[in-house]
């Protein structure tokens, strides 16, 4: 029998709906069973988030890809203040699970988890997500201490989803170490959970929300801005590089007290950080002149890492294409493969969910002094040797328009460049970049595919590799996913 409370939620439901803009999360209607999609797996351990949801894995049955599933249970709603609240976690209400659904559907960043699908039944409101097999940066932070660098890298993926989150007129407000997932074992790609407080900016924001030890001060006031998150974010870096939060109190006023006043703790391994860290801390936790991601972006502190980070990874290019030989040819299933992986690189970068592209971009720019967003053989050495301020590893630069220069024009664009760098092993990302490519629907795309997507003139050539290259022009999703994914250039 439907109670009021369902009611009232179905209505909410339809009506939030409507509201969503353009958006790859599929809604379904009510009723529909998550078990026809998914097997249904094991539970996932979390930090605190279990007492709100139940986490468990699942596959999908078609793909065979790993997800997460968070799992709401409404079957107790009961009317609260003109809202639906639930016995069972008192904390939480619909129009919380609803923001989340809303946000998450709207919000398409590499470093934001991504929603895929959403049933809705008697019992459960469910969410199917990424599965983020690297854990949390609580467990990380627990079990290990992190370097300084790593600190930063982790920090400036958390600022850039800021960035992009506060461009779509959003705050989140419940950034904390729990809410900060790792998407790979190795722990390097960050992943924004704890969407349930993110509200629409429109103004200022008049009552409290998020984890004490994480809010601005103003948030205490009641008084706030999107610059809270900025803030909750200061928290996160200074407790990974310090070892502990820098608030800390059992007593909520005395809390209050001392993050208002900016009173942090001073501690050993405080002092023992390098004096740009720590006056890099002291700018991002600012009460009154706290600067927006994008100002935090453009800090000495995260221009100087950027570019010594990239001059790594040119030299690590450099050794990597050191045993080519000018004269060496890509055998055509190399070929192939490039440019399969360069094609679904231009199909998925618009969408804004590629990892490793704003990285990429930048060793792009260190290399393409002159801005033409093309390397030609004749300049490529002087720019290596600018960015490496010395010869070291230049005389291999040249080396770099043999790999990537597949068509033999004696020059690379960007797009091939990073196309061919860009990390493309995520079995959902090829799926979505195949099913883009396959209009007919029929599980196979073939040259006469790229041809209407890309409006090429190069369908004869392309038609030709592929059957030299593979015995055939037409290829299925494995086919599609070992060409992508066999020839990586780390």
């Amino acid at each position: 029998m439907e109670t009021e409370e369902l009611k009232f939620m179905q209505d909410k439901y339809v009506e939030m709906k409507g509201g969503i803009a353009k958006t790859t999360t599929i809604l379904h209607e009510y009723g529909g069973s998550v078990k026809e999609k998914y097997h249904i797996g094991y539970p996932l351990e979390g930090a605190v988030r279990s007492s709100l949801a139940q986490f468990r894995n699942c596959i999908h049955r078609d793909l065979n890809l790993k997800r997460a599933i968070k799992s709401y249970y409404i079957a107790d709603a009961m009317f609260s203040n003109s809202s639906v609240s639930f016995t069972s976690h008192p904390l939480m209400n619909f129009e919380l699970i609803l923001n989340e659904i809303k946000a998450l559907s709207e919000l398409n960043h590499p470093n934001i988890i991504r929603l895929y699908d959403v049933y809705f039944d008697s019992k459960y409101i469910h969410l199917v997500t990424d599965f983020c097999k690297g854990g949390e940066l609580f467990e990380l932070l627990y079990q290990d201490h992190l370097s300084v660098d790593d600190s930063l890298g982790i920090y400036i993926q958390i600022i850039e989803a800021i960035k992009y989150i506060h461009s779509k007129e959003y705050c989140h407000r419940g950034l904390c170490i729990e809410n900060i997932m790792f998407s790979d074992n190795d722990k390097k790609k960050v992943k924004i959970i704890g969407f349930s407080g993110a509200i629409k900016i429109n103004g200022p924001i008049r009552y409290k929300y998020g984890s004490p030890m994480y809010m601005a001060p103003e948030v205490f006031q009641d008084n706030y801005t999107e610059l809270c998150d900025e803030w909750s974010a200061g928290v996160i870096y200074f407790t990974m590089v310090a070892g502990h939060q820098p608030f800390q109190s059992s007593n909520f006023n005395q809390l209050s007290k001392r993050v208002q006043n900016r009173d942090f703790i001073r501690s050993e391994n405080w002092k023992a950080l390098p004096k740009l860290v720590k006056k890099f801390l002291k700018k991002i936790l600012e009460i009154k002149n706290r600067p927006s991601a994008q100002k935090i972006l453009e800090m000495p502190l995260i221009k100087k890492y950027q570019k010594e980070n990239n001059k790594q990874a040119i030299k690590k290019l450099m050794r990597t294409i050191k045993s080519i030989k000018p004269e060496s040819n890509f055998s055509q299933k190399i070929k192939l493969s490039n440019k399969i992986k360069i094609a679904v690189y231009k199909i998925l970068s618009p969408l804004n969910i590629l990892h490793d592209l704003n990285g990429l971009e930048g060793l792009w720019n260190e290399l393409d002094v002159e801005g033409s967003d093309m390397l030609m053989e004749s300049n490529i050495v002087n720019n290596i040797e600018k960015v490496l301020n010395k010869q070291e590893l230049s005389h291999r630069a040249h080396q770099i328009i043999k790999k990537f220069d597949l068509d033999k024009r004696g020059c690379v664009t960007k797009d091939e460049f990073i196309g061919m760098l860009c990390d493309l092993t995520d079995r959902n990302l090829l799926m979505q970049a195949f099913n883009i490519l396959d209009f007919d629907c029929n599980g196979i795309i073939s040259p006469a595919d790229f041809d209407v997507y890309f409006k090429c003139t190069d369908y004869e050539n392309l038609t030709k590799l592929m059957q030299e290259a593979n015995g055939t022009t037409l290829l299925d999703y494995e086919s599609f996913s070992l060409l992508v994914t066999k020839f990586v250039i780390n």
